[in-house]
């Protein structure tokens, strides 16, 4: 592994940098491998190694329709064949994933026969080398489809499944990674037929962080819901996957930013009042109410700024109307899929934020992000899902406002690891191919998780952490323990003598011990 430096400061010791190099060796099968990324990336070397270093052995891949065939009739596929051709030399799996339509076939459910000429070139060329292909990106969101309707992309779906099998039998296909998990949408295609044709079922579970007990089960109770929604249609054997999920560490304005609204305010209207939208979810936990109606206060004694707030739900984002208002201000990221903003107005921009949405409250830090992503990783595995890929690999971060830049956990350029990035690495250490999830073992303790799974040599693994913060928890016995190590591989003062774990939002992972709790 090339030497980089740590975005942000985190001070590692000696055996911690040591532990995590001997990433770098994990002899990790990518098929069997749960662990993805998704990598807006092209043929680079050093990118694709770190993401083999890490632990990471599967990476979607964008095969977008628009960009191999411009003009049309004229197709160039010079580009993802050098990618491609690297991360499987690399040690990495591919997921293909077909998207999007172009100007002379649009929409492209209504150009099936055009669609189908793409699918068919690019199934055809990578077929020896690509043996999982997503069907479209988010068909359930505006953004990316117009007019979203379960039924039209089961259309569109079950003429690109014949299709991909008809090239090669073996292939496997992927329902398109819906965000969210949007049981309505889904149901809709189900009925519309789709159900032959996907082997498995992504989706996109965006939400913040995962910051009480609360929020994780009602994470649990949600894939719950979809697995029950698979069952009665008869596709309850379909494996799920996670295509995206992850959190940005962008600035939201918070009691120590709020200035900084006030400055745009200065730059843009220095000679008039400002009147402030904060959305308030009626529909959110209780204490994501409390939140927003703190938030609001931050605003007290500020001088030509008001604040009105708009109670809503997540449905009424679609009809709700912001123009009234110099500013959109949006709760916590746990209320509210992080997608589903571009709806309030197209005026507003793809990118949230925009110059008109600002978020508030639940501020994310670059450990913050550290700490959730071997969260969310092993959560949704114990929770049923097979694969996950986190969103997102590299970003510029080039505007502190701008959140879909801040989801990365590599600074692209110079390739500076992100805490992130660590936390990645620890995991991947520990979670080599042939790991099992014990599904068995109670991962809701009341007020911690504990999540737990086997190593091929048949050593467990337990990942503790407390969410909601510091507590102390008594143990049963940790005979046999091999090692402690933090969310980003630090050794941990814990010996097979200790009686009591001091836990925290961040993970501590215990190796060896058959019964901690």
């Amino acid at each position: 592994m090339k030497k980089h430096f740590l975005f942000l400061t985190v001070v590692l010791s000696t055996a911690a940098v040591s532990f995590l190099l001997s990433c770098q060796n994990l002899q990790t099968d990518k098929k069997d491998s749960p662990l993805g990324i998704l990598a807006h990336v092209g043929a680079d070397t050093a990118q694709m190694q770190l993401m083999y270093d890490a632990g990471m052995r599967w990476v979607r891949t964008d095969i977008e329709w628009s960009h191999v065939e411009r003009p049309e009739g004229t197709w160039n596929f010079s580009d993802l064949d050098a990618k491609i051709d690297l991360e499987i030399s690399t040690g990495l799996n591919p997921l293909g994933i077909l998207l999007y339509d172009v100007p002379w076939a649009h929409p492209a459910y209504e150009h099936l026969d055009k669609w189908l000429g793409f699918v068919e070139k690019a199934v055809s060329r990578f077929k020896d080398r690509v043996k999982y292909w997503e069907v479209w990106n988010e068909p359930n969101l505006l953004r990316f489809w117009d007019s979203p309707d379960g039924a039209d992309y089961a259309t569109l779906l079950k003429a690109t499944y014949s299709k991909i099998k008809e090239i090669d039998p073996e292939a496997t296909v992927v329902y398109a990674g819906v965000c969210g998990i949007p049981l309505e949408f889904i149901e809709q295609s189900f009925k519309a037929g789709a159900t032959d044709s996907f082997d498995r079922l992504a989706f996109h579970p965006y939400r913040g962080k995962f910051s009480s007990m609360a929020k994780i089960q009602a994470y649990h109770d949600e894939i719950a819901d979809l697995k029950a929604l698979m069952d009665r249609y008869g596709v309850g054997d379909r494996g799920l996957w996670i295509t995206e999920m992850g959190v940005s560490d962008y600035s939201v304005l918070d009691a120590s930013t709020v200035a900084q609204l006030v400055e745009i305010k200065r730059q843009k209207s220095p000679d008039r009042a400002w009147k402030l939208a904060l959305l308030r979810d009626i529909d959110a936990l209780p204490e994501q109410i409390s939140e927003t109606e703190a938030a609001a206060k931050l605003f007290d004694g500020v001088k030509d700024i008001t604040v009105e707030t708009v109670n809503l739900t997540l449905s009424d984002l679609e009809t709700v109307d912001v123009t009234p208002y110099d500013a959109v201000l949006c709760p916590s990221l746990d209320n509210y899929p992080p997608r589903l903003f571009e709806t309030i107005s197209p005026s507003l921009g793809y990118y949230y934020i925009a110059d008109r949405i600002y978020f508030l409250g639940d501020k994310i830090t670059a450990l913050d992000q550290a700490d959730y992503l071997p969260q969310s990783i092993l959560m949704s595995l114990r929770f049923g899902v097979e694969k996950f890929f986190w969103y997102e690999f590299a970003g510029s971060e080039n505007n502190p406002f701008a959140r879909e830049a801040h989801f990365n956990i590599v600074l692209r350029g110079s390739l500076e690891l992100k805490p992130a990035y660590i936390a990645y690495s620890t995991l991947g250490r520990l979670f080599p191919e042939g790991s099992v999830v014990d599904t068995k073992t109670e991962w809701n303790r009341g007020d911690f998780c504990a999540i737990s799974w086997i190593q091929p040599d048949r050593t467990r693994v337990w990942a503790l952490w407390s969410p909601d913060g510091a507590r102390t928890v008594s143990v049963k016995s940790l005979k046999g323990l091999r090692q402690a190590v933090g969310c980003l591989g630090e050794p941990l003062p814990i010996t097979a003598a200790t009686t009591e774990l001091e836990l925290s939002p961040a993970i501590i992972y215990l190796v060896g011990p058959k019964q901690v709790l």
